[in-house]
């Protein structure tokens, strides 16, 4: 039987700006399919390494090169263009932000809206209590468009993730079981079809990595009954 434990954790600053950073690694990674980290700093807690016309933001690093313009500090973890504002944490966002000039009150809008093209979409795991959650945004600029799915055990998400998009619209989206999402979702189909090129890839991308996942089990285990036959 262990003692009773009390883990005392880094502050994390719950304020507007640090806020606005998570949200915006939070929509870097579902442009760019980064993982955004974890640990301490909570779920995208961390920042991404991503740059445009409009700002540039950058991990906490302690690689500690001497040439790493990061942990020697020439460079900021955050860098608004327009108005040249700077914004540096220890670790994680909201951790001791040292914030150099100010920001527009628009920033945050106008940082969101550069990531984002007309044609692009967004898929988000996630879990709602005991079940995974998949969400899918068939157009960033338009609420409207977002559609949630729960997953069960007859639908597990390693399954999701093979299918390719018709199939993963006729099992979750079918006219006899709800004529209304059914209706919704064919619409936005035709409307926004990046969304089905966007689950085709994702399958493609998964599978091959699971093909080289078992051919690496494959190797493995003929290497050893080859030393089991050997010996």
């Amino acid at each position: 039987m262990f003692p009773d434990l009390t883990i005392f954790l880094p502050e994390r600053s719950e304020d507007s700006i640090s806020e606005s950073l998570r949200e915006l690694t939070r929509q870097i990674c579902l442009k760019t399919d980064d993982d955004g980290s974890g640990g301490l700093g909570g779920e995208y807690g961390y920042g991404c390494n991503f740059e445009n016309s409009v700002f540039a933001m950058h991990r906490y690093c302690w690689c500690e090169e001497d040439d790493c313009k990061w942990c020697n500090g020439e460079e900021p973890n955050f860098y608004y263009k327009p108005s040249g504002t700077c914004i540096s944490w220890y670790k994680y966002i909201g951790r001791d932000n040292d914030i150099d000039g100010s920001l527009p009150d628009d920033w945050f809008k106008t940082c969101i809206e550069s990531i984002w093209g007309k044609n692009d979409c967004w898929i988000e795991f996630s879990k709602d209590d005991e079940y995974d959650l998949i969400t899918l945004c068939f157009s960033p600029f338009d609420k409207d468009t977002i559609v949630s799915i729960h997953l069960n055990y007859f639908n597990p998400l390693y399954v999701v993730k093979t299918w390719d998009a018709d199939t993963f619209f006729i099992t979750f989206f079918d006219e006899d079981m709800n004529e209304s999402e059914y209706k919704k979702v064919e619409k936005l189909r035709k409307k926004y079809p990046q969304m089905d090129k966007k689950i085709s890839e994702m399958a493609l991308k998964y599978n091959k990595e699971m093909i080289e996942w078992h051919q690496k089990r494959i190797e493995i285990i003929e290497d050893y009954k080859n030393d089991k036959t050997r010996n």
